[in-house]
């Protein structure tokens, strides 16, 4: 994960609860130290290389408004 600039990363939705399905990608929350293009598509790559099933990465930076982090 260092490799991508992750800072934390966090699992949620069905796989967090448990109720995945067959058809279930895998969901992460992530907050990138640097976020970039780059960053964001190769850690999904790499997770569903991992995984073996499709992932879905929101960044942290997403959640906030207009793309601005309050630090």
């Amino acid at each position: 994960l260092k490799r991508y600039k992750v800072k934390s990363i966090a699992l949620f939705d069905s796989y967090l609860r448990d109720e995945q399905t067959e058809d279930s990608d895998i969901d992460f929350l992530v907050e990138f130290e640097q976020d970039t293009y780059n960053n964001f598509v190769n850690l999904i790559f790499a997770l569903e290389n991992l995984f073996k099933k499709k992932v879905a990465v929101v960044s942290t930076e997403d959640l906030s408004p207009y793309g601005v982090r309050d630090e």
